[in-house]
């Protein structure tokens, strides 16, 4: 991963008239579709980070909720619920703890990761493992998502917008640029009933990101936010606002 960075010089954050007309995938015109042939979103391979890394990668944490039955190891003092906690890796550049000196301790770390805690919608968190015989209920699902990077023998987490950019530097990739106004709370989707998708555009002093979000009937609008070199957003294009009663 290349540690190099181009400085780029913030201009005014001035709104951008944007065109009306839209490329194929729903995203407007001179924009670079975020979206992978299957409909995945894919940001990693445009990270670059302040600090070169051997691996970063998007992780979701998730939890299933599972009834275990009183014979069960894991409910041994009679009949409970619990949910049933794993985490995978759902984008990623790199080699995980590729430069590690002890790399089979780095990944032990990386597995010890657990940011959803011991409780989920009052239920005990176990490991998927443990509950996998199990039958479903309809309570006790939590989710949760952050980057983890490893550099040499450390594990490291990235959890929201702040971290993101102190993690970036100057953000001077399009994607780099996406998962920060989506760390800001941004939706940004491949598979939305307009198609619209998401996607970036090079503009002076930032990228410009199309995003998504919703009415109350789950339907998508467009919406662009501008994320500036240091990280700062703005709204350049806000989309139809949603009044649900």
């Amino acid at each position: 991963m290349s540690p190099h960075r181009t400085a780029v010089s913030l201009g005014a954050l001035a709104l951008v008239a944007l065109s009306a007309a839209c490329s194929p995938g729903g995203l407007p015109d001179g924009y670079t579709s975020l979206c992978s042939d299957s409909g995945e979103l894919v940001l990693a391979r445009g990270f670059r980070p302040a600090a070169p890394v051997d691996f970063v990668g998007l992780r979701v944490e998730r939890t299933s909720p599972r009834a275990a039955s009183a014979s069960d190891p894991i409910a041994p003092v009679g009949p409970q619920q619990v949910a049933a906690w794993s985490a995978r890796f759902v984008d990623s550049q790199g080699t995980l703890c590729g430069t590690a000196k002890d790399k089979a301790k780095c990944e032990q770390a990386v597995a010890a990761v657990r940011e959803l805690g011991t409780t989920c919608q009052g239920l005990s968190i176990v490991p998927q493992a443990a509950a996998m015989e199990a039958p479903s209920i309809p309570q006790g699902t939590c989710e949760t998502q952050y980057l983890l990077y490893t550099r040499g023998d450390e594990v490291g987490l990235v959890r929201n917008a702040r971290e993101a950019i102190a993690f970036f530097g100057p953000i001077d990739s399009g994607e780099e640029a996406a998962y920060v106004a989506r760390a800001g709370g941004e939706a940004l989707s491949c598979s939305g009933p307009t198609g619209s998708g998401a996607g970036y555009a090079s503009v002076a002093g930032g990228y410009n990101v199309a995003t998504g979000q919703r009415d109350c009937d789950g339907n998508e609008s467009g919406r662009i936010v501008q994320i500036a070199t240091n990280g700062a957003p703005s709204v350049v294009e806000a989309g139809e606002t949603a009044v649900c009663r």
